[in-house]
């Protein structure tokens, strides 16, 4: 499924946003690890972690992906967040891309695509079970970074 590209942002953040941008809206990050390998190919960037809840990968000084893990007020625009249902992804954005089930984890993997940039994309980890949101992510495919370029690779990822 497709999602509007102007709905592919965390907490007012999305890819390609500058370093400088991120320390405005939330000052300095609790921990950065620089020159780190983010990707299979060896390309290397910066991670920046608020908590133990925000990681923003960066490549090339600027966002490849953000991942949000508790409900700590990160949100899309439309104001879908961790903790909230998978069916309150589906009324905001329809039904999503097929899911892949974890069942050692307890977990299913959906997606959706951007309309206007196919490469960027919303990432949703469920609950088997309650089908409550465990995780959200954002990211651009077309930037080399947080694991394989495919599915796999991504959802290798969102379950470290």
């Amino acid at each position: 499924a497709t999602v509007n590209t102007s709905e592919i942002y965390l907490g007012g953040l999305t890819f390609f946003d500058k370093p400088d941008k991120v320390r405005k809206m939330y000052r300095e990050p609790l921990s950065i690890e620089e020159n780190v390998q983010i990707a299979q190919d060896g390309s290397k960037g910066d991670i920046w972690r608020y908590g133990d809840s925000v990681e923003i990968v960066f490549y090339d000084k600027s966002i490849a992906s953000i991942t949000v893990s508790s409900n700590n007020g990160w949100t899309t625009p439309s104001g879908l967040a961790v903790g909230m249902k998978l069916d309150d992804a589906i009324k905001r954005y329809g039904k999503p891309d097929s899911p892949r089930s974890f069942n050692d984890k307890g977990v299913d993997v959906y997606y959706y695509t951007g309309t206007h940039i196919p490469d960027a994309s919303i990432w949703i980890v469920c609950d088997k079970t309650s089908h409550k949101i465990l995780k959200l992510c954002v990211r651009n495919y077309g930037i080399p970074n947080i694991g394989e370029y495919n599915l796999d690779g991504m959802i290798k990822w969102l379950l470290k």
